[in-house]
């Protein structure tokens, strides 16, 4: 549950990872093991979540009719 609002936050899984790993018990220290490898999972991290926000409401706008396709066709 703590993840759910994560991806489009750059920066944001570390507040949430460290509250994680103290309700699991875990030590203090093993945050300072992930922060080297996390800002490469985060900026994928990111950018699928928007990539895929921007996708979907693509999608809902064109279903409703709200996108003007003139705009997206190619001219020969």
């Amino acid at each position: 549950m703590l993840s759910v609002s994560v991806p489009g936050i750059p920066g944001a899984n570390m507040v949430f990872l460290s509250i994680l790993l103290a309700h699991l018990e875990v030590p203090v220290e093993a945050v300072g093991l992930v922060l080297g490898i996390d800002a490469i999972l985060d900026m994928i991290r990111t950018v699928s979540n928007t990539t895929g926000d921007i996708a979907v409401s693509l999608i809902v706008a064109k279903s409703e009719n709200l996108v003007d396709m003139t705009k997206w066709e190619r001219k020969k």
